[in-house]
């Protein structure tokens, strides 16, 4: 399993496993988990976008004022 996964298989297990969580669900339960996976994305991409400024930050503060 050391293959790296494309940008085309993210997509192709993205549809499958969207095709699989649909099976017999309802429209309000496909809503629901739209909305779900909709929040998830946002908040990881908010994560990915703060992590680099977070590890700036911590980086700095473990630096004396004095280390110049």
């Amino acid at each position: 399993m050391g293959e790296c996964l494309t940008p085309e298989n993210i997509l192709f297990l993205a549809a499958a496993a969207s095709a699989r969580l649909a099976h017999g669900g309802t429209a309000e339960d496909l809503g629901l988990l739209a909305a779900f996976f909709t929040v998830i994305g946002d908040n990881l991409a908010l994560l990915a976008l703060c992590a680099p400024s977070c590890e700036d930050r911590d980086r700095d503060s473990d630096r004396s004022p004095f280390d110049e």
